[in-house]
């Protein structure tokens, strides 16, 4: 019985190879034919189709063992050939490349990233502390005289903004050049509230700092993105920053109209703008816009001052004079 089913199993396994010898040859004349079906109706590299079948076809029956294998694809597209244009607009081009290797160096890209940042974070620190004889004087005085409290306000709400900016981007450079400005700009804000400053102080002060809770919330609690709690928080902070400057617009303004430059602080002004040209340096280095941008804002609005300073700086002295000789004439 055992030797039945041996030669029984035997057969079958016969059959089958026999089969699949018999079906392996079909399909091998069938692709070194060109193919049958689909086969003939691929347009574009059917030769390289039909060449490629004939070598998978060589190596199933066995016949040349050393046919490379290939695989059919499609030809590639051929690019146009780009017009030349111009000589002028090359060498344009090539100045701009120049201009972006030369500002791209490791070694420049450094010292945008660090000694610039390092230099702005010292300045925005002393322009600070800038304030605090005159508010210590005022303490002492126990009034605030010809001191405008203003400006306090709008630097404690700037710091503020900033320094949740800072805190947002893990950026040392911004949160550590704020910091101090935050604390003095409370410190200065609660002295001219002590001493009686008008109520828009105040409701500066207070409204800025509501603005910043809700950023707060925002970012920390709402936004699930690293960038879109960037963006929040550079948002926030640029508004702060352009209520800050539209202070020194009514100056210019006044300015214009008196024809008198005296109000504006030469020095104080020279330093803002190099404060801002820092920042600006910083920002494009790190291609930060929300950086670059409104301190390039307050370069240009620091070079408009500097221009009425330089274009009216005689005009109340010459009025002066004149009103002093004609009442030497009058008498």
């Amino acid at each position: 019985m055992q030797r039945f089913l041996y030669a029984f199993l035997l057969i079958v396994d016969a059959s089958a190879l026999h089969r699949r010898r018999s079906g392996l040859q079909t399909t091998a004349a069938t692709l070194r034919g060109g193919g049958e079906g689909r086969w003939r109706r691929v347009s574009g590299g059917a030769s390289s189709l039909r060449s490629s079948a004939r070598a998978w076809a060589d190596y199933l029956t066995g016949a040349n063992v050393t046919t490379n294998i290939t695989t059919w694809a499609r030809p590639k597209k051929k690019l146009k050939k780009p017009s030349v244009g111009p000589e002028d607009q090359y060498e344009t081009a090539e100045a701009f490349a120049a201009a972006a290797r030369a500002v791209t160096r490791p070694s420049l890209r450094v010292v945008a990233t660090t000694v610039v940042p390092a230099c702005g974070a010292v300045l925005a620190n002393g322009m600070f502390l800038a304030s605090w004889p005159a508010v210590a004087q005022a303490r002492t005085a126990k009034n605030l005289g010809a001191l405008n409290p203003l400006p306090f306000a709008f630097t404690f709400a700037n710091c503020l903004g900033w320094l949740h900016y800072g805190f947002v981007c893990r950026n040392h450079y911004v949160f550590w050049s704020n910091a101090l400005g935050c604390v003095l700009g409370l410190l200065y804000t609660t002295t001219a509230l002590k001493l009686g400053c008008p109520d828009v102080v105040e409701r500066v002060a207070v409204g800025g700092l509501v603005i910043h809770i809700g950023a707060a919330y925002a970012t920390g609690l709402r936004l699930a993105s690293p960038a879109k709690r960037k963006l929040c928080a550079g948002l926030v902070a640029n508004f702060i920053l352009l209520c800050y400057y539209a202070a020194p617009l009514s100056t210019v303004a006044a300015v214009v109209r008196s024809r008198d430059a005296s109000s504006i602080s030469g020095p104080l002004v020279l330093v803002n703008a190099g404060n801002g040209l820092l920042w600006t340096v910083y920002g494009a280095a790190v291609e930060d816009a929300l950086v670059w941008a409104p301190n390039l804002a307050g370069v240009a609005l620091a070079a408009a001052q500097l221009s009425l300073k330089l274009a009216f700086r005689g005009a109340k002295v010459s009025t002066t004079a004149v009103a002093a000789s004609a009442a030497k004439g009058v008498s």
